[in-house]
């Protein structure tokens, strides 16, 4: 049977035609506007700092705003792969109220959580992106579009796999050269410090040590270190360790009490070498390249000071 001249081989093939032209002509919604939400910890921070850089790449002409927490705020402002940095408010739900009704105005392209948590899932559902995506399992998975297995910490390559399924493509670069430290900082860090800059060893606290024989362990480790280096602590409260190490070495001791992130940075970048727990501290060191050695047993200071090179 014809139809309008056509046979029906000839009106399948051009039906077959129309819809191979269809699907070379479809343009998908360009992604303009993204919004991407970290967790509270500082290796979390760090860990998505690569795929911040993959959007980047992947979307140039899009803004990406990041909210995290407030001492992360300043790392993300000196992070060229960020556009804007906001603060993600503490508590529950009715102090996100506000920046969740922001979201919504402001009507995101595409929304990424690198957090598990309800919080930072919840400020992506508010976004109504047409494209959310974070990790599973979670409370409110239902509210992703696309989704990856992820337990325990978060790593890098896990947070370029999360990328990678909305459409971003990694390059390879080095994430830590989109990482700038203010010199007011530097110059600041060098007023207060009582030795010159790369002479010290940097020191992060461990918060997770609980007891106070674990604190005593940590002491003797530092004091061991002072026999050949001056040490900055950084973080955690001086009462935790201070009068035990007053008189205890041949160099001088300084305490950096902060969680900012930025300031980490920078202390990272002035030291000779990082020395600690594997923590955020020790995770932004790597990050940025420098010697790092990652645990800080009792009696582990000959053994740090060979494989550092000190």
């Amino acid at each position: 049977m014809e139809k309008h001249g056509m046979s029906a081989g000839e009106m399948v093939m051009e039906l077959g035609r129309t819809r191979e032209m269809a699907k070379v002509f479809t343009v998908e919604t360009p992604i303009l506007r993204i919004n991407t939400f970290h967790s509270g910890s500082l290796a979390g921070l760090v860990a998505s700092l690569p795929a911040l850089v993959a959007l980047r790449e992947s979307f140039p002409g899009a803004r990406i705003t990041c909210f995290a927490r407030a001492s992360h705020v300043g790392l993300l402002e000196h992070f060229r792969a960020c556009d804007e940095a906001n603060v993600r408010p503490a508590g529950g739900v009715a102090a996100q109220a506000a920046l969740m009704a922001r979201l919504h105005a402001s009507e995101p392209d595409l929304a990424i959580s690198f957090s598990q948590g309800a919080n930072a899932m919840l400020l992506l559902w508010s976004t109504r992106a047409p494209k959310r995506a974070g990790f599973v399992p979670s409370h409110f998975e239902a509210f992703l579009t696309h989704r990856i297995p992820k337990r325990g910490m978060l790593s890098p390559l896990l947070a370029l796999e999360l990328v990678e399924t909305v459409g971003a493509q990694p390059r390879g670069g080095r994430a830590r050269e989109w990482l700038d430290v203010p010199q007011m900082l530097f110059d600041s860090l060098r007023a207060q410090l009582p030795f010159d800059f790369e002479e010290f060893v940097l020191v992060p606290f461990d918060t997770a040590l609980k007891s106070s024989g674990e604190r005593a362990e940590w002491v003797r480790a530092v004091i061991e270190l002072r026999q050949s280096w001056p040490i900055v602590v950084a973080g955690g409260r001086a009462g935790d360790w201070s009068q035990a190490l007053e008189a205890s070495a041949n160099h001088p001791i300084f305490h950096q009490n902060t969680s900012d992130a930025l300031t980490f940075l920078a202390l990272v970048r002035a030291a000779r070498a990082v020395v600690g727990p594997a923590n955020g501290v020790t995770d932004l060191a790597r990050f940025d390249g420098k010697t790092t050695m990652r645990v800080l047993p009792a009696d582990a200071h000959r053994e740090a000071l060979r494989t550092l090179g000190l």
